[in-house]
């Protein structure tokens, strides 16, 4: 339990420049659900410019492209939890 004067954990909040930084990736095609964790550490200028891009790059890796993608900003605590966890990051979509 937190005492009185502690902040709690941060779940969900945006940055400085209101941009969420941590995100899941949750990808369904129908037979298995991939979940990746994901780090920004650019600037988010267009947000629906930017998930319709990652959206298509992941729809261009899985074949055949029928998933279902879903995306959920974390927080810090959040994404070090399921780091911990063992879950991968979403640039080893395109390692492998």
């Amino acid at each position: 339990m937190r005492k009185k004067h502690n902040p709690p954990k941060n779940i969900r909040t945006k940055d400085g420049r209101e941009n969420f930084r941590y995100f899941m990736f949750e990808i369904n095609d129908g037979v298995r659900r991939d979940l990746f964790i994901h780090l920004e550490t650019e600037l988010i200028g267009d947000e629906n410019k930017y998930f319709g891009d990652k959206t298509d790059s992941i729809h261009n890796k899985y074949k055949p492209k029928l998933v279902d993608v879903e995306i959920s900003p974390l927080g810090k605590w959040e994404y070090n939890a399921l780091k911990q966890k063992g879950a991968v990051n979403l640039i080893e979509l395109w390692n492998n």
